[in-house]
């Protein structure tokens, strides 16, 4: 299985455990034995809900199995760290066991070196490999301008467990901060959704350097920008340097800084591997108040939701997962707003998914979805919106998995529709858009 959930007790503490409990059963150690037994149970409880043979999960139900039915301790994502408590419980024992044979032992002292050095050789890692960190200058040269700025790092990457946001570069770019200490658009989260990401994919801006990252040209997809959204950017994030990274460098998105960038950028570092420009600091207030008042102030893709998915080289959708998906809008005064989207049902070409829109909680309306893709919109009166957050919820009539209907698919996930170009309009402006 995976690394987590392998645990190793050592067979010199395995053998001492059997050799304790049935040479010295008859010892008044009553409380050596609740340590035992204290021990073994946890042990089996960390062995998960079902019996695992050689990497092959069968039917057999452990202990595990009640644990993970219960209420809050059902939230228990890994069992085999319940060996942590075992192995203290079970240290207790050998203790206790290995008193007991040094005790009735005439070469008291080299029958503890034997166990002492057979515990240690078992539990001994070695050879103990070392990652070099080095960390490359021109994060020192950073780290000595005072002033709150941020540093764009090149590859723009995110790792965010369970989404398709997991990439190590970002790791890298978190660990340069420690030495700059300066605000960084990358990173990396132990738990997340891609939600988050979307604040900073829906930029035009951060949008095509990510695309041209991946190699896709973004003259087909990416949001139209033009010069002063680019400067309005750059000011509000307070974008001071960018460093570049192998294999970054001369890359099309390098090309793309120094090419078609609206401001003008000083390279003021080449070496190992690393090019860095310093971007001038840009003055002034935003004018387009609106749009950057608020980075929150966008389509959330709360839950329900598969990652970014590019569809025929065109546009992003994102595939529903399970029957209910829910998003997140910021709504700035209450009035009626006409919400317009792209919509494909799944299985394709089927006209049996329908759809089930709620706002705040409240039934908007059911919509039956054509067997392609198409266009749809839905007025919403005023009485459905609050000022501020917004909470949209999409029910959908069934859900089937690709592996049920695809030949030669493994996706499990219960699939109902695909989703792009999500937008909410006010009159005939755009108020909020995917």
């Amino acid at each position: 299985g995976p690394a987590e959930s392998n645990v190793f007790i050592g067979y010199t503490i395995m053998f001492l455990s059997v050799y304790g409990l049935i040479k010295y059963r008859k010892q008044n150690n009553s409380g050596q034995k609740f340590w035992f037994y204290s021990a073994l149970i946890l042990f089996l409880i960390s062995l998960g809900p079902f019996l695992t043979v050689y990497g092959n999960k069968t039917i057999i139900p452990l202990p595990g199995y009640i644990i993970a039915q219960l209420p809050i301790l059902k939230g228990m994502r890994c069992m085999s760290r319940i060996t942590i408590m075992g192995m203290l419980c079970l240290s207790v024992f050998i203790a206790w066991v290995c008193s007991m044979v040094v005790l009735h032992s005439k070469r008291k002292n080299l029958i503890m070196i034997i166990l002492g050095s057979l515990m240690i050789l078992e539990y001994m890692t070695t050879p103990f490999e070392l990652s070099r960190a080095i960390i490359p200058e021109i994060y020192y040269k950073i780290a000595r301008e005072k002033g709150d700025f941020t540093v764009l790092d090149i590859p723009l990457e995110w790792y965010i467990v369970g989404t398709t946001f997991s990439s190590p570069e970002a790791h890298r770019s978190q660990y340069y901060q420690v030495i700059h200490n300066k605000q960084i658009l990358a990173g990396c989260i132990s738990r997340g959704s891609s939600a988050m990401v979307d604040q900073y994919l829906e930029n035009p801006f951060f949008e095509k350097i990510y695309q041209l990252q991946k190699g896709s040209s973004p003259t087909k997809f990416s949001k139209k920008q033009d010069k002063k959204e680019i400067i309005n950017t750059i000011k509000f994030f307070k974008i001071r340097y960018i460093v570049f990274r192998e294999p970054y460098i001369n890359s099309p998105v390098q090309k793309y800084f120094e090419k078609e960038l609206p401001v003008k950028i000083e390279k003021i570092y080449e070496k190992d591997g690393i090019t860095a420009y310093k971007v001038p600091e840009i003055t002034g207030k935003i004018k387009d108040k609106n749009y950057y008042d608020d980075i929150g102030r966008i389509v959330n893709y709360k839950y329900g939701w598969a990652g970014r998915e590019l569809w025929g080289g065109q546009f992003h959708m994102r595939w529903s997962l399970g029957k209910d998906s829910f998003l997140e809008v910021f709504i700035e005064e209450k009035a009626d707003y006409k919400i317009r989207m792209k919509l494909l049902p799944f299985p394709f070409k089927t006209v049996e998914q329908t759809v089930k829109i709620y706002i705040n909680g409240k039934f908007l309306c059911r919509q039956r979805l054509d067997s392609e893709w198409r266009d749809y919109s839905v007025n919403v009166p005023a009485k459905y919106w609050l000022t501020g957050k917004n909470e949209i919820k999409f029910h959908y009539s069934k859900t089937t998995t690709p592996k049920s209907v695809l030949r030669g698919s493994t996706d499990n996930r219960r699939l109902a529709a695909a989703l792009s170009s999500f937008r909410i309009e006010k009159q005939f402006s755009l108020l909020l858009t995917d």
